[in-house]
């Protein structure tokens, strides 16, 4: 069973979140609360698995108060953040801070629930409608592009081209089923990839992984791997 907690500022949302979950065998709402604050109190009693963060709350926002959960240890719950209107810099916001996926308000119900199974088991996972805008971002950098800046500070040198393959993998949205399928690998040999990643990289789950992938140009595939011909033009 997944212990859930929904936070956000209006009640009918919480209401309408709650319900539908409750139709989820494995998924429990053990808890919901209105701002931020409410939030950090409410996980310290309950201590879910995933917290579904919403962003835009009076008083203390989800991204302050996503950035307090994940600041308390290696057992802080899961973070999902949520949102109405994902903008590039709310979406990059909420996963510097530290939230493992982010679902719109928009999306369809069974989306959501689809999404706390994904990151409780560690997966990353953005919605379709956010999707649009992170890429946007990341595909028009403010700084040096991939291509200008120097070695170190794309940091390729520093990662193996295995690493560089799984990050391919993870960038297109793969579990670590899927990507050790792909580069016929055990899952475990995928979760130590990621592990060293995570370390080099200084991300603290997988879906900043995948942003700092993109803003340092480690997401195109090494010359020769199994995923090379599926992302470099011909």
């Amino acid at each position: 069973m997944i212990r859930v907690v929904i936070v956000d500022d209006e009640s009918i949302v919480v209401e309408s979140l709650a319900m539908i979950l409750s139709c989820e065998e494995d998924l429990e709402v053990v808890g919901t609360a209105g701002d931020g604050a409410e939030a950090l109190e409410c996980v310290e009693r309950v201590g879910p698995d995933v917290v579904v963060m919403d962003l835009k709350m009076p008083g203390m926002d989800g991204i302050t108060a996503t950035r307090h959960l994940v600041a308390g240890g290696r057992d802080h719950p899961t973070v999902l953040a949520l949102t109405t209107l994902a903008t590039e810099d709310l979406a990059l916001d909420a996963i510097r801070a530290g939230a493992a996926g982010f679902c719109a308000k928009a999306d369809p119900p069974g989306a959501l629930a689809q999404a706390i199974r994904a990151v409780a088991k560690g997966d990353a996972v953005v919605s379709p409608i956010v999707l649009g805008a992170l890429l946007n971002r990341l595909v028009r950098p403010t700084g040096p592009s991939p291509a200008e800046a120097g070695p170190a500070e794309v940091g390729r040198g520093a990662c193996t081209a295995r690493e560089r393959d799984v990050l391919v993998a993870l960038s297109r949205g793969e579990t670590n089923g899927q990507v050790a399928a792909g580069l016929f690998i055990s899952e475990a040999t995928v979760r130590t990839h990621i592990g060293h990643l995570r370390t080099k990289l200084g991300a603290r789950n997988r879906a900043e992984l995948v942003v700092r992938a993109w803003e340092r140009g480690l997401n195109r595939p090494t010359a020769g791997s199994a995923g090379a011909g599926s992302l470099e033009p011909p």
